[in-house]
């Protein structure tokens, strides 16, 4: 079956197409199934199907929807790690308001970021794209004017279009573009009490203003898009949600971004953390997420009782992970890793079947023809993403047989054409560092935490999986230059502990 008939090559990058298929049991169970061309080149592909596939390897999409959902709701949770939720087998409940709207919608089990940093991953967001090719992947580059937002469609669409985000990264000049209200909730009081706000939080500020934008402008079509910030350090959460959380502790780490950009950068012979600080590290983050959670629960409950529940379509994301120093590291920005790639991706609306799951890989690219073919309208040509299967659409095959990439080019001290990138097919995940020339690989299924390079054994493999990756990357847009960030963009970035 052509998924995507128009952009074959968009589904199934280059070779990968002739070696990526997967195999399916009797009983509905994944199983590798080896394709062979030329010199014994094989991928084994262990990838999953739709719950409550009947076993002929094909996943139904869930029911049509009974009626069009009126309007969409996207949800970026900054820095949100999908394996510290409950819904993706995290042990800890931070996330028990998450955990129902995946009970009662459909979830993405391995949803691989485009960049491990806030700017080029909502770029591919909101347009469909790849960094490479809409070409925001530094601070001060701007979007083509040609390159057209999943909010400019829809606004053009007639649809009453609203942005209220939290965080500097999501400048004006870039990502206001198709809103007819950008409203920016600086990130002023991060650290220090404040009467109006929990200690770190803003979700209740942005969310108390998406309640007043949907009550005005629910009789319209509509679409709102929601940054939260208040996952990402500095780790901050109230007393209440620590204590929940924190476990004692008599280290030196506080949580701080300031903190952790000084352990990134350090001197080389200062010491190390150990697993105690990053264990701390953890507790805060959590604390956080808890935190969050219970914002996102008014706010559900606030969809439920005002009936919007049921004629909209929600989607719930993220940008990027975050690294509690599995490979060394802390933030995110530097490494290809999972922990800083792999975010949760979950949908609940009108026609989506609740507590299906989704094996195989999706991308932020796929949100915009996704939510574009939930509301019904139409979806422009070029984008780099599929529509995901809980669109209403006649039978699909799931999962795709298809490569996801992701990449980045800033991060502290990194130089001018400095460049990180992953490719991932199946259970195998390369990464690459152009300026050490070094490249790994990974069988996920039998390494998930990316601890064992397996590049030695398996060279044909590292070949053409880094062949896709040079044929992505040499189909970028010309590169865009960067504007100065103005004092405003600085001073934000500086209060946040990143200048």
């Amino acid at each position: 079956m052509n998924l995507d008939a128009d952009r074959p090559e968009r589904l199934v990058p280059g070779r990968i197409a002739r070696y990526a298929r997967r195999g399916v049991s009797a009983g509905g169970e994944t199983m590798a199934r080896h394709w062979r061309q030329g010199v014994l080149l094989a991928f084994v592909l262990q990838l999953g199907q739709a719950c409550g596939d009947g076993g002929d390897g094909i996943g139904s999409a869930p029911a049509p929807l009974r009626d069009e959902p009126r309007g969409a709701i996207l949800i970026s949770i900054d820095t949100l790690r999908a394996d510290h939720l409950g819904c993706y087998g995290y042990e800890r409940a931070t996330s028990p308001a998450i955990d129902e709207l995946a009970a009662r919608g459909a979830l993405f089990e391995e949803v691989v970021s485009s960049a491990p940093w806030t700017v080029p991953a909502h770029m591919s967001m909101l347009t469909g794209l790849y960094p490479r090719s809409h070409g925001v992947d530094e601070h001060g580059k701007v979007l083509p004017s040609e390159t057209k937002t999943l909010a400019e469609h829809l606004a053009e669409q007639g649809f009453a279009t609203a942005a209220i985000v939290n965080g500097p990264m999501l400048s004006r000049k870039n990502f206001a573009r198709g809103f007819q209200v950008y409203d920016f909730v600086p990130t002023r009081g991060r650290g220090r009490p404040e009467p109006t706000l929990p200690l770190g939080s803003h979700a209740s500020e942005i969310l108390a203003r998406a309640q007043e934008w949907l009550a005005e402008n629910r009789a319209r079509r509509f679409f709102l898009f929601l940054h939260l910030y208040d996952v990402h350090s500095n780790y901050e959460a109230a007393p209440e949600f620590r204590a929940q959380f924190a476990r004692p502790y008599d280290g030196v780490v506080d949580g701080t971004t300031k903190q952790l950009h000084a352990y990134l950068g350090r001197n080389e012979g200062e010491p190390d953390w150990g697993p105690q600080d990053a264990r701390h590290l953890v507790d805060l983050y959590d604390a956080e997420i808890r935190q969050l959670d219970g914002a996102l629960a008014g706010f559900f409950a606030f969809l439920e009782s005002s009936g919007l529940a049921r004629e909209t379509a929600l989607a719930l994301t993220s940008d990027h992970g975050e690294e509690f120093l599995e490979h060394g590291g802390v933030l995110h920005g530097p490494t290809m890793h999972r922990e800083a790639l792999r975010v949760p991706l979950l949908f609940a609306g009108p026609g989506i079947a609740g507590g299906t799951r989704y094996r195989g890989q999706a991308s932020p690219v796929d949100l915009f023809p996704t939510l574009t073919r939930l509301l019904g309208v139409s979806t422009p040509p070029g984008l780099e993403g599929i529509v995901l299967p809980v669109a209403p659409q006649e039978q699909m095959e799931w999962p795709p047989a298809r490569a996801v990439f992701s990449e980045s080019r800033q991060w502290p001290g990194a130089e001018e054409g400095d460049f990180r990138g992953s490719i991932r097919a199946g259970p195998w995940a390369l990464h690459v560092d152009q300026r050490s020339g070094t490249q790994q690989l990974f069988q996920l299924e039998q390494d998930p935490a990316e601890l064992r390079d397996a590049s030695r054994e398996n060279p044909d493999l590292v070949r053409e999986l880094r062949s896709e990756l040079d044929a992505y990357l040499a189909n970028a847009r010309a590169a865009l230059e960067a504007e100065p960030l103005d004092r405003e963009e600085l001073e934000a970035l500086q209060a946040l502990g990143y200048q």
